[in-house]
């Protein structure tokens, strides 16, 4: 999956609705049906997927630090911790079932 894929998954995944008409996206839960272009910068910023991992269940948790390690040659702990943005994304969407070998990111050209 290309990051853009990743992203829109995991938004997709959070509740984000993308509006057939505009092609404008929309907060989950948002009662006033504000529609915005962007979607949260999950594949850049830790910030936006640290509200993510705080959402994770224990044994989604444990699963998601396997996946980390397995990015990494060396398996330390100190690359887990500083793990950077499309590292952790990458994780987060294998750990919630999202990854697939198929890229979604050409059936939508607003992100």
């Amino acid at each position: 999956m290309t990051p853009t894929d990743q992203r829109i998954a995991l938004a997709k995944h959070l509740g984000w609705t993308k509006d057939e008409i505009t092609g404008l996206w929309m907060k989950p839960n948002d009662n006033s049906r504000m529609l915005t272009s962007k979607l949260p910068p999950y594949d850049t910023s830790l910030d936006a997927l640290h509200e993510v991992e705080c959402g994770l269940t224990e044994d989604q948790k444990h699963e998601y630090l396997i996946f980390l390690a397995e990015s990494s040659v060396s398996r330390w702990a100190w690359f887990i911790v500083n793990a950077d943005a499309p590292t952790r994304l990458a994780a987060l969407c294998k750990t919630l079932g999202l990854w697939t070998d198929t890229t979604l990111s050409t059936q939508s050209n607003t992100e």
